[in-house]
């Protein structure tokens, strides 16, 4: 369910349609590739509306559990356009938040229990 302010892009809730529980998390889901995981992405945008994080969350049993969240807030980049390349890679872009606004590659990589940032391949 996606709830949007009046300002801002808003935040989603996660139903579990069995119970009701509900979840707040701050951008769309992009589901891993086998299902366990999901990435989301949120950029603060120029008014700083919204939350600039870059979140990976897994399912335990019904319930969404927050694994990695990085809060780009006090960087000088918004994470967006998070693209999974298998079950431990996310690819991202970060976008400048200093003119003339360009992007950049990023990358986040599990390792055994840990997600990390790494830099993408060239």
């Amino acid at each position: 369910v996606h709830v949007v302010p009046y300002e801002g892009s808003g935040n989603y809730h996660i139903v579990d349609d069995s119970t009701g529980d509900s979840t707040i998390v701050w951008g769309m889901l992009v589901p891993s590739p086998d299902g366990s995981r999901f990435v989301l992405t949120s950029q603060s945008g120029e008014a700083d509306y919204d939350k600039s994080v870059i979140e990976v969350w897994r399912m335990v049993g019904r319930k969404p559990e927050n694994e990695f969240s990085y809060d780009s807030g006090e960087d000088s980049w918004d994470p967006s356009n998070a693209l999974w390349r298998d079950s431990l890679t996310i690819d991202f872009v970060k976008n400048s938040r200093i003119p003339p606004y360009s992007t950049s590659p990023g990358r986040l990589v599990r390792s055994g229990t840990t997600w990390a940032f790494t830099e993408p391949p060239h």
